[in-house]
């Protein structure tokens, strides 16, 4: 996993245990990946991977902090290295600084995009706060319709509350209100067609959707297991 934004973030969540991370380097207070240390990463890492398919994760902090022509330069770079093997980058994002660029460029490469969300709005903007303490529901919820619009694969993930959570948080999902895909369509890599991620949100693999969400499809609920 990769954090080249560091421990930098554009929220300012209640239960954040990251954002302090930043006080630990005073002298390197951006803690951003440079263009050298990229190079290097993403050489060395496909070269340690002992399978033809090299997956690379990409996290925060806010992901999307750095620039589309950082991310452009890592498809390059995994280009450059890759010799014929399958690559594929997923990332993890709270979604509120996605715009029509930014899904282009996932959809066009195939990136995998995880969302941060907190489940319905009464929850989500109590504990998913921006800079000014206000609430972002509706600007990841915009971020979420850009990436369906622009046919990005995507998924939710549900951040754990650490504290101060309303008992049986998040029973139900509303999918009226989150339109994520319960079953990821195929994606595409830089060498050849992709297969189904064995592990992700979804996955037949690892979780059956009938196991996981039951007749969510007929009801238009999706059952989570309470916190």
């Amino acid at each position: 996993m990769a954090k080249p934004a560091g421990s930098r973030c554009n929220l300012a969540c209640e239960y954040c245990y990251y954002l302090e991370k930043g006080r630990m380097y005073p002298s390197q207070p951006a803690q951003t990946m440079s263009d050298e240390l990229l190079d290097l990463f993403i050489r060395d890492y496909i070269a340690a991977q002992p399978t033809p398919q090299v997956v690379f994760s990409w996290h925060g902090g806010e992901t999307l902090l750095r620039s589309k022509d950082f991310y452009r330069r890592v498809v390059e770079l995994q280009r450059k290295y890759g010799a014929g093997r399958r690559i594929e980058n997923t990332i993890q994002t709270n979604g509120t600084l996605l715009d029509d660029e930014w899904c282009a460029f996932f959809r066009d490469n195939g990136w995998l995009v995880g969302i941060s969300i907190d489940g319905p709005r009464r929850y989500h903007d109590r504990y998913r706060l921006d800079r000014r303490g206000g609430g972002t529901f509706d600007d990841v919820m915009h971020g979420i319709g850009l990436l369906a619009r622009r046919s990005v694969e995507r998924t939710g993930r549900r951040q754990p509350l650490q504290r101060r959570r309303p008992r049986g948080l998040l029973r139900l999902f509303p999918l009226d209100r989150l339109p994520l895909s319960a079953i990821h369509t195929r994606r595409r890599t830089h060498t050849a067609p992709r297969r189904r991620p064995h592990a992700g949100f979804g996955s037949r693999q690892r979780c059956p959707t009938r196991r996981l969400f039951g007749n969510a499809r007929a009801v238009g609920t999706l059952p989570v297991q309470g916190i």
